[in-house]
């Protein structure tokens, strides 16, 4: 059962946006894309051929994003 969401959240931070500010946040973005990228190959094709992978895709990603990741 997931917890109730406010239907109009609301803005908890604010940064001033600089091209500093907007590196930064690039920066930080990629390295999350890059950790959860890491962590489903690791779960999902560590040992595996690559056909089995592709075939096996986790719930919620899409097909032709998993096959893209699987190739890399």
């Amino acid at each position: 059962m997931h917890p109730r969401r406010d239907p109009n959240p609301k803005m908890i931070y604010c940064w001033d946006q600089t091209p500093q500010t907007d590196k930064e946040m690039l920066q930080h973005m990629t390295a999350m894309q890059k950790d959860w990228r890491g962590m489903l190959k690791s779960k999902h094709y560590k040992g595996r051929t690559f056909e089995d992978t592709v075939k096996s895709v986790p719930s919620g990603v899409d097909l032709s994003d998993w096959r893209t990741m699987c190739e890399k």
